[in-house]
């Protein structure tokens, strides 16, 4: 996964034609479940999936990169404390800075929780063209 750092960084994961944002803490549990299952996905990837996995740390719950974070989860109208608070290793699956799904807890037991296959699909509808369609 590629790291985001700094503004630059954050601007780069939006303008990229498909990515997964992976929203890493190091006090949860939850969070490492989660990087585990989403780094299964990254390493069974087909090098010609068109997307791009990023990692935020977003420990500290501070600064210029959480901030934009926020305010673009917001801008799109998302539950940014739910997915910036939780600690559960949230991956928000994104195409050209709109968001096109959320995950707050991947690695769930729960009913919600996901299997590495059924993220590593979720990620390859999302990178299918879609068909025109008629006026």
């Amino acid at each position: 996964m590629e790291s985001i750092t700094n503004l630059a960084d954050l601007s780069a994961a939006l303008l990229a034609e498909y990515a997964a944002i992976f929203l890493w803490v190091d006090w949860a549990m939850q969070a490492r479940e989660s990087e585990a299952l989403v780094q299964e996905v990254v390493d069974e990837a087909s090098p010609e999936t068109p997307i791009r996995f990023f990692r935020i740390d977003v420990s500290e719950q501070s600064g210029e990169v959480w901030t934009e974070l926020r305010h673009w989860l917001r801008r799109e109208r998302k539950d940014a404390d739910h997915l910036t608070y939780s600690g559960a290793g949230s991956l928000i699956l994104a195409r050209r800075g709109r968001v096109i799904s959320t995950f707050v807890y991947p690695a769930s037991r729960l009913p919600g929780g996901l299997t590495a296959r059924e993220l590593s699909q979720a990620i390859i509808s999302m990178c299918r063209p879609t068909e025109p369609t008629a006026d």
